[in-house]
C-alpha cells in the first residue's frame, strides 16, 4: 500500500492511497518460478496521487519521499509539472546539480 499524508505541525492527515496489486503473473523461463508483477508501478500510483492532491487544491510546498521515489522522471514531475518543491532520498552515485549551469 502506498499513502500520502499531509502534515501541519504535529497533525498527519491522509490524502490519499493507492493498493499495489500484483495482477500480471508469468513465469521465469530458466527457474520455472512463477513472477508476479503489478500493471501499474509504484512510481505511477506516486505520481497519480500528487497530481490528485493538487487538483484537489491541497495546500502544501513541498512532497517528502523516501529514494524509492526520487528516480529522475518523478523529480521533474514534481518540479516541472506540479510546480512544487520536493525532498527525496537518493540512491548511491548518484549525481546532483545545484543550478541550471552544472
Amino acid at each position: 500500500m502506498l499513502s500520502a499524508l499531509l502534515r501541519y505541525g504535529d497533525a498527519a492527515l491522509p490524502i490519499g492511497f493507492a493498493i499495489v496489486h500484483k495482477d500480471l503473473h508469468f513465469c521465469d523461463l530458466k527457474t520455472k518460478a512463477e513472477i508476479r508483477k503489478a500493471a501499474k508501478t509504484k512510481n505511477e500510483h506516486f505520481r497519480e496521487i500528487t497530481r490528485q492532491a493538487v487538483l484537489n487544491e491541497v495546500k502544501f510546498e513541498h512532497i517528502l519521499a523516501d529514494n524509492w521515489f526520487g528516480s529522475k522522471a518523478n523529480r521533474e514531475f514534481v518540479h516541472r509539472e506540479l510546480k512544487k518543491k520536493f525532498i527525496f532520498g537518493l540512491k548511491n552515485k548518484r549525481l546532483v546539480a545545484f543550478s541550471e549551469e552544472e
